[in-house]
C-alpha cells in the first residue's frame, strides 16, 4: 500500500476551505515495450486530434520510437480507498 497525500487551500476574503485527501493503493512499473508503445500512440492521438494536420507516432523513424519508448518508465496506480477531510472557516483573520 502506498499512501498518496495532497492538500488544497482555497481562500476568499470571507471564506476559507481546506481539504486533505489520502489515497491508498498500489503502484507497479510496466516494462512491456508493446504496452508502452500502445499508450504513447493513444496519448499522441488524443493530443493531436484537434490539429488540422495531426502527427502520428508512426511518422517517426523506428529507431527513434524504439529509443523513446524504452526510456519511458510507465507506472500504473491502482487506488483501493480514498479518505478525505475538509474544513470551512468564515470571517477569520489570516493570523487564525
Amino acid at each position: 500500500m502506498v499512501p498518496i497525500e495532497t492538500r488544497a487551500r482555497e481562500s476568499r476574503s470571507d471564506v476559507e476551505l481546506r481539504l486533505f485527501v489520502r489515497a491508498h493503493g498500489s503502484v507497479r512499473a510496466v516494462t512491456d515495450h508493446e504496452w508502452k508503445l500502445r499508450q504513447v500512440i493513444s496519448l499522441t492521438g488524443a493530443m493531436e486530434q484537434d490539429r488540422s494536420d495531426p502527427w502520428p507516432v508512426e511518422d517517426a523513424p523506428d529507431s527513434f520510437i524504439q529509443k523513446m519508448v524504452d526510456s519511458i518508465t510507465d507506472l500504473v496506480v491502482s487506488i483501493d480507498r480514498i479518505e478525505g477531510k475538509g474544513k470551512v472557516s468564515q470571517d477569520r483573520s489570516d493570523s487564525d
